[in-house]
């Protein structure tokens, strides 16, 4: 069962990744009812078969969270499509899902699996690497964000193998996915991993190879971007720019490439092919409507129906803040800071380094709609017992 369980873990963690590796299989690009089932089945098999829990203060903490959550449903009524309440719904039930894993989880078989859509997503982003001078992501099986999914799941292969004590040989051989993430412009899955990596610096035991793996990662992502040296200069030319000039509006115009959209003329002047300035505007517009919304809100997915670009905010924090009101959001942090506190005492490398991987995600490029990963990696650590309790899960 353990072994089953630890599958389940791995498809749900990277559902999102084998989605894109199935449909491109079948060659189609949307079919709601295969990506429901792929996101839904793992989850209800966990739940299914979870052992009994011992409630923890993690556990109220949530309860609260999801309560507040649905009294602002309630009293803001349907602001999000059907779809987006029903993702917003799986999202919670990671948390209940991966709450009774805790130590019985099987590393060989979530780094098989794992490996095997890294292996399939990381040839697949290599062919679709093209020499055209743009800054978006290469299609891969049609979709623009395929190249982001399949580095988070080699984010998380990453720390599986540092977690268990890796070889220079296999570390060697990660870099190679991540020289070729790189060339396809994949930015915050690489920050997310190099934070969750430094995390495993506080575990005794797993230091140098978190050091070491840090260093390789540096330097791959480096050789990496050579393949685009045009992109990536100009990439930083916009990093520098954006945090140079802030978000606002009139300093925003100011760029040679900014331009009124048709699609998004309230938005004003901004350079649309610069993904640091529209993130700042999302930010800037959040904190700007938080103030605003009430204390439960103004309902699941309102902020894009709010904002200029139509967009959601790009981190769960705000969004939260925005569409579930202040004290969700306080409960939120609060129940990640548990999380990540019960992790550090039971001494449990991957999923410290997950927890944080996860919680990077949701800050740089994460939705309420789409928080599978960082609930099922807070719901994880919730349930871990202390250092002297539980067995050592298996090592690769």
């Amino acid at each position: 069962m353990i072994v089953l369980r630890s599958l389940a873990v791995a498809i749900s963690i990277s559902a999102s990744a084998i989605v894109v590796i199935i449909f491109g299989a079948l060659g189609i690009t949307s079919n709601p009812l295969l990506t429901a089932v792929v996101l839904a089945a793992p989850l209800a098999f966990l739940v299914a078969t979870s052992p009994r829990v011992k409630l923890v203060p993690a556990d109220f903490v949530f309860a609260a969270f999801v309560g507040l959550a649905m009294v602002s449903i309630a009293v803001n009524g349907m602001t999000a499509s059907g779809k987006a309440f029903v993702l917003f719904l799986l999202s919670l039930a990671a948390y209940p899902a991966f709450r009774g894993i805790r130590r019985e989880f099987d590393l060989v078989t979530f780094v098989a699996t794992t490996g095997a859509v890294v292996a399939i997503g990381t040839i697949a982003t290599a062919l679709a690497i093209g020499p055209q001078d743009v800054l978006s992501h290469p299609a891969v099986f049609g979709f623009e964000e395929a190249a982001i999914y399949f580095s988070i799941s080699f984010g998380l292969l990453v720390l599986a193998f540092v977690s268990s004590g890796t070889s220079a040989v296999a570390l060697f051989t990660l870099a190679i996915p991540c020289i070729v993430y790189a060339a396809a412009m994949v930015r915050h899955p690489i920050i997310a991993l190099l934070a969750g990596l430094a995390s495993m610096l506080s575990v005794p035991g797993r230091r140098v190879w978190a050091v070491a793996a840090i260093a390789t990662i540096v330097v791959a992502y480096a050789l990496g971007s050579l393949i685009h040296p045009e992109k990536s200069q100009r990439l930083i030319r916009y990093a520098v720019s954006s945090i140079s000039t802030g978000a606002s509006p009139e300093k925003l115009k100011l760029d040679p490439q900014a331009s009124v959209s048709p699609h998004a003329p309230a938005c004003g002047a901004i350079n649309w092919r610069n993904s640091i300035a529209l993130r700042m505007v999302l930010t800037r517009e959040a904190i700007e409507m938080i103030p605003h919304v009430g204390p439960v809100g103004s309902g699941l997915n309102s902020f894009a129906t709010a904002s200029c670009m139509k967009m959601y905010p790009h981190n769960i924090f705000l969004q939260a803040a925005v569409e579930l009101g202040a004290t969700a959001t306080v409960l939120l942090v609060v129940l990640l800071m548990l999380a990540l506190r019960a992790a550090f005492l039971a001494g449990d490398s991957f999923v410290l380094a997950g927890l944080v991987f996860a919680c990077v995600e949701a800050i740089f490029s994460g939705a309420l709609t789409g928080a599978i990963l960082p609930f099922a990696f807070i719901g994880w650590a919730a349930g871990l017992p202390g250092r002297a309790a539980g067995a050592a899960r298996n090592t690769i």
